[in-house]
């Protein structure tokens, strides 16, 4: 029970912490609103100090702007409030938001709350995160650490285990989900591609047609087929790069969007509008490549005597 004046929030969940580092839900961390949290020197301190998350506090406190400083009590025994965790947008929440819970020094929690006070028995264990230098070697230091814990403490035969667990089998099928990601993605940029090279295909083709006593002109008074030629490569790179451009913006555009209605984060790599825009005009110089054969090909005779 945390409790503050009449108030009384029952069933709340009070982790023990060193202050290593801020909680975190699906390897994203909170963030603080107010305060600061638990430091290692708050735990080797002993000091009396609590962080709330925003469910408790509104329990708690209601409307009050700032809490830190104030007082609460952690099943009859005061601390002093650290700090309050924000909400957290990725939490699975009902319509009271995110279950209340605390966070207090992990050596203060052991000294006062000893499983055996109340006759209740407090969580059995402790849990630590090891990240190894060398991926190939995780399954092994995870087999040593487990040889290790398993002499030390009376772990019962059918969780010995899952005493220790790896992210190995979770990053192999996070590969296999990239790769799947990859191939649809691929496959759709292909087939756009296509579509748009054969777009400016048939658009300079007919410029072409439609521009040939231009192209007859200018090739009497002087100009050289491979002149021609590289004019009309030149106008499909142009084209492709406006379309490029506009294309960009509108991912930027569309990203904003997406990130306001569904309020989810959207990033872009700082390579993103580069890529894009170079993409577009190596596909429109490959497709402009037919139509400015075509023009340098046209025979000025004909041209300037044709309808």
């Amino acid at each position: 029970n945390v409790a503050r004046g009449d108030k009384t929030v029952a069933a709340v969940g009070v982790n023990g912490t060193q202050g290593a580092g801020l909680p975190h839900y699906t390897h994203v961390k909170f963030t603080i609103e107010q305060g600061a949290f638990l430091t290692p020197a708050d735990d080797i301190g002993g000091a009396r100090v609590i962080v709330l998350n925003a469910a408790l506090r509104r329990s708690l406190f209601g409307d009050e702007a700032d809490v830190v400083g104030e007082d609460v009590l952690v099943d009859g025994l005061p601390f002093t409030v650290n700090g309050v965790l924000a909400e957290h947008k990725f939490m699975i929440v009902g319509e009271e938001g995110n279950d209340p819970s605390a966070w207090i020094p992990f050596h203060v929690m052991r000294a006062l709350f000893p499983k055996e006070r109340s006759g209740r028995r407090a969580p059995s264990g402790a849990s630590a995160a090891v990240w190894v230098a060398d991926p190939d070697r995780v399954q092994e230091t995870a087999e040593a650490i487990r040889d290790t814990l398993l002499p030390r403490y009376d772990v019962p035969a059918g969780l010995a285990e899952h005493i220790v667990l790896t992210q190995v089998t979770l990053a192999d099928a996070y590969q296999d989900m990239v790769r799947a990601r990859v191939t649809v993605v691929g496959s759709l940029a292909a087939v756009t591609f296509l579509a748009a090279g054969f777009g400016v295909m048939a658009v300079m083709l007919a410029s072409v047609s439609q521009r040939t006593r231009e192209i007859g002109l200018r090739l009497a008074v002087g100009a050289r087929p491979r002149d021609i030629h590289w004019q009309f490569v030149g106008e499909a790179a142009v084209l492709a790069f406006g379309g490029g451009v506009g294309g960009a913006l509108l991912g930027l555009a569309t990203g904003a969007l997406v990130s306001k209605v569904a309020d989810a984060p959207v990033a872009y790599d700082a390579w993103f509008l580069p890529a894009a825009v170079g993409c577009a005009v190596v596909v429109g110089l490959v497709f402009g490549i037919l139509p400015a054969r075509r023009a340098a090909a046209t025979n000025s005779v004909a041209a300037l005597t044709a309808d």
